[in-house]
């Protein structure tokens, strides 16, 4: 699909055997043959290793963002695999857990520095001790997400880099910073009944593109661009002028660990 503003029109749909990288990357090779002549300038994935693979076998210059809420949800599981929902649920704890989600709003090249405050913070007040539950949470993150001190110190050996997975610069130009428009017609898409014949999928299909058809024509009937014709609630807009307005201020003079403590109330997880 191609994003716009908060909302996004499919483009084509693809049946995959497989999520290898392999199966990817023939579905984006096809892409590529059916026009895309040059590589998307961004494109947004939840963390899934294969898909960012297969896209850039294909795609080589296109940026990699990945989904801030699949990044939440990813940390509150570990959070609930480990048992630590009862301190992720103390108010004066819960910054310690949370604290990991909003380092997504601080610059890329911040983040390393602030994850060490964070880390200090809670092994100062015992919090994560050796040995215990908050330390492997810790460690899963950084492993994953900001990278292990080499002899150099220097961070090497993570999964997901942190330019993929921090919004600070989505959130300063005002693009979005996850896939949840998508993810909703995605379970719709899952509702289709098991075994199908694929007659009957593409009817459903067909039916979902004149919907959204019927959605531009209304906007284009209104001389409106689609996000204008269909403008987000007033919830949503008010928490990302507000989410704005705190990552763009900046620390103003606070240290990294309670600069990061203040911005934990702009992480609102998906459930």
């Amino acid at each position: 699909n191609i994003q716009e503003g908060h909302l996004f029109t499919p483009c084509a749909y693809a049946f995959l055997t497989s999520k290898r990288t392999a199966a990817y990357t023939h579905v984006f090779c096809a892409l590529k043959a059916l026009g895309i002549v040059n590589d998307p300038t961004t494109v947004s994935t939840d963390s899934e290793i294969a898909l960012s693979n297969g896209f850039f076998a294909v795609f080589p210059t296109t940026k990699i963002s990945r989904c801030a809420f699949h990044l939440y949800q990813a940390v509150l599981r570990k959070i609930q695999n480990r048992h630590l929902t009862q301190l992720y649920d103390n108010v004066n704890t819960k910054h310690f857990f949370k604290g990991l989600m909003a380092l997504s709003l601080i610059p890329s090249a911040d983040v390393p520095a602030y994850f060490d405050a964070l880390k200090h913070e809670a092994t100062q007040i015992k919090l994560l001790v050796p040995g215990n539950n908050v330390e492997v949470l810790y460690d899963y993150f950084e492993r994953t997400y900001i990278g292990v001190k080499d002899a150099h110190s220097i961070r090497v050996r993570l999964m997901h880099p942190v330019d993929t997975w921090s919004i600070y610069d989505r959130i300063i130009s005002h693009s979005q910073i996850g896939n949840s428009t998508t993810e909703a017609f995605n379970a719709e898409l899952q509702a289709v009944p098991p075994h199908s014949t694929a007659q009957k999928v593409a009817s459903i299909l067909a039916e979902h593109d004149r919907i959204f058809q019927n959605k531009h024509d209304f906007a284009s009937g209104l001389q409106k661009m689609l996000q204008q014709a269909y403008p987000q609630k007033h919830q949503t807009a008010n928490m990302q002028i507000g989410r704005f307005d705190a990552v763009s201020n900046g620390a103003m003079g606070k240290t990294p660990f309670k600069h990061l403590t203040d911005l934990c109330v702009h992480i609102h997880i998906q459930q």
